[in-house]
């Protein structure tokens, strides 16, 4: 669904670009958004490990609280062990005068 809701949002759109599953040097991530501007010299990119909250962990607004942080820095560790952005480091980065 959050696919679909990002396709809908960006539509068509030639500087943007939705991956879902891309396989990177660690594995795969969940979804990368690139945002490339018309100039091209410069490109941001999004990268999203989704996890889910079981309903055990929800009863209480606590609790989906704790397990949401403790799955964020999961996922965040993730992102960073496997190495999902080096697929889309540069080696050398230049601004225009």
């Amino acid at each position: 669904m959050f696919r679909i809701g990002l396709g809908l949002t960006f539509g068509r759109d030639p500087a943007v670009t939705i991956m879902n599953e891309p396989d990177t040097s660690g594995g795969k991530s969940d979804i990368i958004i690139m945002l490339t501007p018309q100039d091209r010299n410069s490109r941001l990119v999004v990268i999203i490990e989704m996890k889910r909250i079981k309903e055990a962990d929800a009863k209480t607004r606590a609790g989906a609280r704790a397990k949401a942080k403790e799955l964020a820095l999961g996922a965040l560790d993730q992102i960073s062990e496997k190495r999902y952005a080096q697929t889309h480091e540069v080696d050398e980065v230049s601004f225009p005068i």
